[in-house]
């Protein structure tokens, strides 16, 4: 996975797009056209914004430890991509390896810590990115983060400030003991 300024991986299996291709898209929380499971619109399941988030957000590293037992190395991505197709039901547990491989430990993981409306609450949102051609033909959807709200660091000065003017009004408003 590396530094990059942009991580996605693909939902649909049997859906392809072309690199340095140009396309339109829209975000949504469904996949369009279904891809192997089927359903127009395709809502993606909470595990899957989950563990994407964490993938996003940079925190991969542990996370794949946590789930797989195995340290990193060049296939954590292909491992990610293969615990997003089987939590969408677009791979079948022997199709990603069996029940013993990294994907299928991923997504099992996904499944039993994911706490998507922790995250949701927070801001964090994760969105199909929907793409099409020029001539409006589907392509391979794709995933899509927005981090969740960080406060401006004056923001929290002023939010500082504010509470100690309170406490220091409160403290001088104080009934007398006469």
């Amino acid at each position: 996975l590396g530094i990059a300024d942009f991580v996605t991986f693909c939902l649909e299996f049997n859906e392809h797009f072309s690199f340095g291709g140009t396309y339109d898209f829209t975000l949504s929380d469904n996949a369009v056209n279904g891809g192997v499971a089927g359903g127009n619109p395709d809502p993606l399941s909470d595990a899957t914004k989950w563990l994407y988030a964490g993938v996003a957000s940079g925190a991969y590293s542990s996370l794949y430890t946590a789930a797989t037992g195995l340290g990193l190395s060049n296939n954590v991505g292909a491992h990610v991509q293969d615990a997003i197709w089987y939590l969408e039901q677009e791979r079948t547990a022997s199709e990603i390896g069996g029940t013993l491989s990294a994907g299928y430990r991923l997504a099992t993981y996904a499944v039993a810590n994911q706490n998507w409306s922790a995250l949701f609450a927070a801001g964090h949102r994760v969105y199909a990115m929907n793409l099409t051609d020029r001539a409006g033909r589907f392509h391979q959807d794709q995933l899509a983060y927005q981090a969740g709200a960080v406060p401006e660091p004056s923001a929290l000065l002023m939010l500082g400030c504010g509470l100690l003017y309170g406490a220091g009004r409160l403290r001088r408003k104080k009934p007398s003991a006469n």
